[in-house]
């Protein structure tokens, strides 16, 4: 009988996984009372692991939502850090390929309702993106005649940049990063109970098998 094993995260490298966080997509958020059923603790080390890898890929959408509700529920009596934690959650979604495309699409539409020079120009500095899906089944993002990603005309890199030199900016200005570290921490801590407590349905461990076999495809197709 021929079985496949988990991931192991100790040999993926830095490159590995920033590739990875740019292609998976964020589907639409799980039902709530699917969300909060049938919790238990871990029986060991190891179901631990792998129940939290299992969950945090199910419910990311889940898991995005509710580090961002905790974090405007804290920034409500500090703008500044609303403002500058807002920006940096944009700048970490445009590296995302998918939410890029989206980004870039949806700019490009309003450009043409509203100004359709400028929209020429934004198409200007990107080549033909390929329509539909890779081999992994991951969608592409717009990209330029170089290779590199574009975001309302201009290189994803510089437009992430600019954001969190904004960003950076902004909490210095109002001296907002205890703030900021606090209600991540705390968001990201419920986050983990979840994820630890809640016992994996089928479909959820049935959508984690299906990311691991792509992982072995992909490397399966490198090798070729």
């Amino acid at each position: 009988r021929h079985t496949f094993s988990t991931m192991d995260w100790s040999q993926v490298t830095a490159s590995e996984l920033a590739s990875a966080v740019a292609e998976v997509e964020m589907p639409t958020p799980r039902p709530l009372p699917e969300f909060f059923a049938k919790f238990a603790p871990p029986p060991s080390a190891s179901k631990l692991k792998s129940r939290v890898k299992c969950n945090v890929y199910y419910y990311r959408s889940n898991y995005a939502v509710m580090i961002l509700l905790t974090s405007l529920f804290g920034f409500y009596r500090n703008p500044g850090a609303l403002f500058s934690f807002l920006v940096t959650t944009f700048s970490a979604l445009l590296c995302n390929d998918p939410f890029a495309n989206a980004v870039h699409t949806r700019a490009l539409t309003l450009a043409r309702k509203v100004h359709p020079p400028l929209a020429a120009w934004m198409r200007s500095g990107t080549a033909n993106a390929a329509a539909g899906m890779h081999a992994t089944g991951f969608h592409t993002a717009p990209r330029s005649r170089g290779g590199g990603v574009r975001v309302c005309g201009f290189p994803r890199n510089m437009v992430v940049a600019a954001l969190l030199v904004l960003s950076a900016l902004v909490i210095y200005l109002t001296s907002a990063v205890t703030t900021i570290c606090f209600y991540l921490t705390v968001g990201f801590a419920i986050v983990f109970a979840h994820a630890s407590l809640r016992m994996p349905n089928l479909k959820a461990r049935l959508a984690s098998a299906r990311e691991d076999f792509k992982n072995v495809w992909r490397g399966f197709d490198h090798t070729l």
